[in-house]
């Protein structure tokens, strides 16, 4: 028997049979279990995104097990007092539940999404949080975007573009013919003191979007979470 405790952050629960609950969760040290516990009714306070205390236990890592929940003090909390805040969490766990294999220890998404959830309630920006923790995770899965430099002439100044094949930059010269089909490189990815316009974090959750559904959803049969069209400007829902 298998006996693991660590702190999580629940990312799923559904009924399973008449009074059971499968729960999905995302540790700190052992990456996601899934796991059933009795009662739903017990756990109907635990919301997506909360973070918890597991006991897990099973027969060797290859069984569904058992999972037992502990509430811990959340900085979940405040943010229902902001739902499109909380879409944001929604929309990460989403993220977390589809994308990050089974039992492979992630800590540093984990600290991540921890430190959103403390961050959001605050923050002046729901879109910019989501668009940033999209590119750390896209870098994370070996998917991130090159930036040091133009793809075609070696460049490193006044970059403006990002091909969406490769996910280099291209400079604004020489992405200047192919304009229309390149992703408009937004200024506050360059410089991590820049501030990001309406118009700037369009492009980057354009970006995101685009490498997020190419590299990582499509392949999986997945699609772009519905819930992310909310933080859209209303012009460019079509395009989550």
């Amino acid at each position: 028997m298998i006996t693991l405790t660590d702190d999580a952050i629940l990312l799923s629960k559904r009924r399973y049979g008449e009074r059971g609950v499968l729960l999905t969760v995302f540790t700190r040290h052992h990456g996601k279990r899934s796991g059933f516990a009795y009662s739903w009714s017990k756990h109907a306070a635990f919301q997506t995104g909360m973070t918890v205390t597991i006991t897990w236990k099973g027969r060797t890592d290859q069984h569904l097990g058992t999972l037992t929940l502990e509430s811990q003090p959340s900085v979940y909390t405040p943010l229902m007092a902001h739902p499109q805040r909380a879409l944001v969490v929604d929309i990460l766990c989403f993220y977390v539940h589809g994308l990050l294999p089974d039992h492979d220890p992630h800590p540093d998404v984990f600290d991540a999404l921890q430190q959103v959830k403390a961050d959001l309630p605050t923050h002046p920006s729901a879109p910019r949080v989501l668009a940033d923790f999209e590119r750390f995770l896209l870098t994370v899965l070996g998917f991130g975007c090159d930036l040091s430099q133009c793809a075609a002439t070696g460049d490193t100044h006044d970059l403006a573009y990002i091909s969406p094949k490769t996910g280099r930059a291209v400079s604004r010269v020489a992405g200047a013919p192919y304009h229309h089909r390149l992703l408009a490189l937004p200024p506050f990815w360059l410089s991590q003191d820049a501030e990001a316009s309406p118009s700037d974090l369009d492009k980057a959750l354009r970006i995101t979007g685009h490498f997020l559904q190419v590299c990582l959803l499509g392949p999986r049969s997945m699609t772009l979470p519905d819930l992310r069209a909310h933080l859209l400007p209303e012009g460019d829902r079509a395009c989550a």
